[in-house]
């Protein structure tokens, strides 16, 4: 609490974000971290262009709306359009790097694994927005290559903040080609599944669903 009212004392700031780890010191577990968090470790410059996460953020009052993740009412879309509004209202969202939280590491559950890397891959068009919106395309671009072109950078930029280094390659490379073979499995078959598709879209992007 003493952080967050030092960081609110100053006016200009309408949000603070603090950064994030997934619980656990093993290699994969922070290789989940940098691949998910990893933004929120680079610094202040690199968060100015990275959406805050709403298990570890904090904003004034007054720009607290009655529905501060908008229209995003499944899993995708709300850490951004949070992040966004605070900053249209011109006030700045600052990173604290003294506020840090665990955040359990969902690959280790089935479920978890499924849902997570789901999210990866069926990011919409106009992500965050009011148009957002679900593009077969696009998830399909996402599942083949864009997401694991993401992840790969998050950890050549911020891999060594969780003790990431060159020695660690070539578990960085059989971890990275096993869950892009998964995601591509994993998405081939929701699309092609009707029900499927519809089961997880109906959680993943209730609002955005164009399909």
């Amino acid at each position: 609490m003493r952080i967050l009212i030092e960081a609110f004392a100053d006016p200009e700031v309408g949000g603070v974000a603090g950064r994030s780890y997934y619980d656990g010191q093993g290699l994969v577990t922070r290789i989940h971290s940098a691949q998910s968090f990893g933004d929120l470790h680079r610094g202040p410059a690199a968060f100015e262009r990275a959406a805050a996460l709403a298990h570890n953020v904090a904003i004034r009052r007054e720009l607290y709306a009655r529905d501060p993740f908008g229209p995003f009412v499944g899993r995708i879309g709300g850490d951004r359009y949070l992040t966004d509004a605070v900053r249209s209202s011109g006030r700045r969202f600052v990173l604290e790097e003294r506020l840090v939280i665990f955040h359990e590491d969902p690959s280790w559950r089935l479920r978890g694994f499924v849902e997570r890397h789901l999210r990866d891959t069926f990011v919409p068009l106009h992500y965050g927005t009011s148009r957002q919106r679900f593009s077969a395309p696009l998830t399909l671009a996402s599942a083949l290559g864009l997401r694991l072109g993401l992840r790969l950078k998050r950890l050549a930029l911020a891999g060594r903040r969780f003790g990431i280094g060159i020695r660690h390659l070539p578990v960085v490379i059989a971890v990275e080609v096993i869950y892009w073979a998964l995601d591509l499995l994993l998405t081939l078959a929701v699309l092609a599944v009707r029900p499927w598709r519809r089961r997880w879209l109906a959680f993943l992007l209730p609002n955005a669903v164009a399909a």
